[in-house]
């Protein structure tokens, strides 16, 4: 069952980290972009999901962290953390980034998403965070022996990589998925935050672990 898990989330990562990649931009001026507001976290019991990069709350009422997926800070939602497909929430930092988030590493971000079979970006869009920019993504992401394929053509996956996850059928067994990725800066570093849910009523609950992560967030040295 956790090997299983623990592929479903790690292939949800990495279609996350896609658009993870990059330099620098240079910072533009400031632009009135639409603010996500911050979920009132003073009623939840907060415990801390950390690694040697960074470290994030959550509300221990709702989720639980049980295992490290390819060094990223993942939590489970609790009623779903003995399934195979559980809802999750995942936190990673994607490298050094000094300057403030801009619509053209938007835009290349985006480019590279679209470059991946698996994913239909349904929502991208600067927002603001606690005043910062930052980039928010809604993806729909499915499987299918054409989009294995495609993926392969495109050089993203290998065969070897197809086997390690336990080979297509595998793969193919993945229910399709929903996911909130949002792109921010802390401590001059990027960090890419995900949630994965699979029905509309899961929807709210992960933009709020999202959010709180966003809010929770300390780097390390």
């Amino acid at each position: 069952m956790k090997m299983k898990r623990k592929l479903a989330v790690g292939l949800m990562l990495c279609l996350g980290l896609l658009a993870g990649c990059g330099g620098s931009q240079t910072p533009q001026e400031e632009v009135d972009y639409p603010a996500m507001e911050l979920v009132d976290i003073g009623g939840m019991t907060l415990k801390t999901a950390e690694n040697e990069d960074m470290k994030y709350q959550y509300d221990a009422e709702v989720w639980e962290q049980e295992e490290a997926v390819f060094n990223s800070l993942v939590t489970y939602q609790k009623g779903t953390l003995e399934t195979e497909f559980p809802i999750s929430l995942n936190a990673q930092v994607a490298g050094k980034y000094k300057e403030r988030l801009t619509e053209k590493f938007m835009e290349d971000s985006l480019a590279m998403l679209e470059q991946n079979a698996t994913i239909t970006v349904e929502t991208c869009e600067m927002r603001s965070f606690n005043g910062e920019p930052i980039i928010y993504m809604e993806n729909f992401t499915a499987f299918s022996d054409a989009v294995i394929d495609e993926m392969i053509e495109n050089e993203q996956w290998t065969e070897e990589m197809i086997e390690e996850a336990g080979g297509r059928e595998e793969i193919l067994r993945i229910p399709d998925s929903r996911s909130i990725i949002v792109y921010a800066v802390a401590g001059e570093k990027l960090v890419v935050y995900g949630g994965t849910y699979y029905t509309e009523d899961q929807k709210q609950m992960v933009a709020d672990g999202v959010n709180v992560m966003l809010q929770t967030t300390e780097m390390k040295e």
